[in-house]
């Protein structure tokens, strides 16, 4: 019985010790695949690691990886194996920290960038074009359209009357009539001329009033010249800013790194440059709203930015302002005319402080 004993548990242990055997291969099979299924449909794709200004020659330290299937990899793509054929080519556009650099993005010669344009030209969207008009301190919210900002505009313009014929403002000047000779016929005819060489002999056209207290015709005439009519206008809305300022010029304008020079340790050091305010702003709008500000830039239109909100892109109704509905609308009545006033008078608006000078 002994003897049987031992047998039975000499077996037992034998079961024991290939169960746990396999279980061990079980669970390695599982944790390292063959590496077959693990690594080789797996490869490291060339990706930009950081900013990469338009025209820009890349190093290595610009360039990062990404791990992607094999079958997803494209023709245009380079694999990090190919880190030498994009370490010192030229970027076409502006790269970001992230994006695949496909052939299409570089180029061999800083030369061929002239064919896509500027960096700032690939934000401007399909079918939109880029214009500039002037621009002050007021005219800009205090210069708070930023580069990538969103704006309204409006536009203030003058009118006054002219003479459908003579396309002059009104009121015409008036003359004196001459009589002067007969014409073959025996006919005499009459000349338009000015009385002497003294040009007060001429004096603008009015018209006949009737003075009721006397009954007598009066011919009155202008005091001044015609006084313009002004009238504001929301005329294009949700544009955006493209820059507020001018672009850059030379390398600059193609991303190229400027040349810095050699600084030597006794030169002075330099002096403070002071700010120049912008006088020109560059919006993104529809082709046909660019003529339409060229048009108000030369006719002599007063053009103001408003700042929109950020991710405002409603659009919204506004009512033309002349002074007729400026006073209706804001419920303002005319001052009564009283026989006191204020000393001295008043006859100009001046701020009550000073202009306040641009802060560097």
């Amino acid at each position: 019985m002994r003897g049987r004993g031992r047998i039975f548990i000499f077996l037992a242990l034998i079961l024991i010790i290939g169960v746990a055997a396999v279980f061990i291969l079980f669970q390695g099979s599982i944790l390292n695949p063959p590496p077959s299924t693990q690594a080789a449909d797996i490869v490291n794709i060339i990706i930009a690691g950081q900013d990469i200004p338009q025209g820009e020659q890349i190093t290595q330290e610009m360039l990062g990886t990404i791990q992607l299937p094999a079958a997803q990899r494209s023709e245009v793509m380079f694999i990090e194996e190919q880190s030498a054929l994009v370490v010192g080519m030229y970027a076409r556009y502006p790269l970001q920290p992230g994006v695949v650099i496909t052939s299409a993005m570089i180029t061999a010669s800083r030369g061929e960038l002239a064919e896509s344009g500027p960096q700032w030209a690939t934000l401007i969207p399909a079918g939109k074009v880029a214009v500039a008009i002037p621009t002050t301190r007021l005219a800009s919210v205090g210069f708070g359209v930023a580069d990538g900002s969103y704006a309204n505009i409006i536009a203030c313009m003058l009118f006054v009357d002219v003479d459908t014929e003579y396309q002059t403002e009104l009121p015409n000047q008036t003359a004196t009539l001459a009589g002067s000779g007969t014409l073959p016929d025996q006919l005499p005819f009459w000349t338009m001329g000015v009385v002497g060489d003294d040009p007060k002999t001429t004096w603008p056209k009015g018209r006949l009033e009737l003075e009721p207290s006397i009954q007598q015709l009066f011919y009155v005439v202008p005091s001044g010249n015609q006084r313009p009519r002004l009238v504001c206008q929301t005329i294009i809305q949700n544009v955006m800013v493209l820059r507020l300022g001018n672009f850059p010029l030379g390398p600059e304008a193609g991303g190229a790194p400027a040349a810095t020079a050699q600084q030597d340790p006794q030169a002075q050091p330099p002096q403070e440059t002071t700010v120049t305010p912008p006088d020109i702003v560059t919006l993104v709008v529809d082709p046909q709203d660019a003529v339409s500000l060229n048009y108000l830039i030369y006719s002599g239109a007063e053009l103001t930015l408003t700042l929109r909100s950020t991710g405002d892109d409603s659009l919204m109704d506004t009512e033309a302002i002349a002074l007729h509905n400026l006073l209706s609308q804001y419920n303002i009545t005319l001052p009564v005319k009283l026989p006191y006033s204020m000393e001295p008078g008043i006859y100009n608006l001046t701020p009550p402080l000073a202009e306040p000078t641009l802060q560097p």
